[in-house]
């Protein structure tokens, strides 16, 4: 099975607990989820994608949900894999 690594970028957004809701409602897949809390925005988007690169390894798949996205199906990262 296809291993996914989710990583959310966080700060007061209103939406992230339907985020949240919306990706363990993924069926079909495997995936870990990573979320950066109240960052200035450099400094989330590089420990985001150095976390990406430093688990490249142990990951088949990384996905950046923000925290005011929200996946539209169930299956959008089953798609994916």
């Amino acid at each position: 099975m296809t291993k996914i690594l989710v990583g959310t970028l966080y700060s007061g957004e209103k939406e992230y607990d339907k985020c949240l809701s919306s990706l363990e409602s993924q069926k079909g897949v495997c995936w870990d989820h990573c979320v950066f809390k109240n960052l200035p925005n450099k400094e989330a988007h590089e420990k985001l994608y150095g976390m990406f690169a430093s688990k490249r390894d142990e990951y088949d798949l990384f996905v950046k949900l923000d925290a005011d996205m929200v996946f539209k199906h169930e299956d959008c990262l089953s798609v994916l894999a």
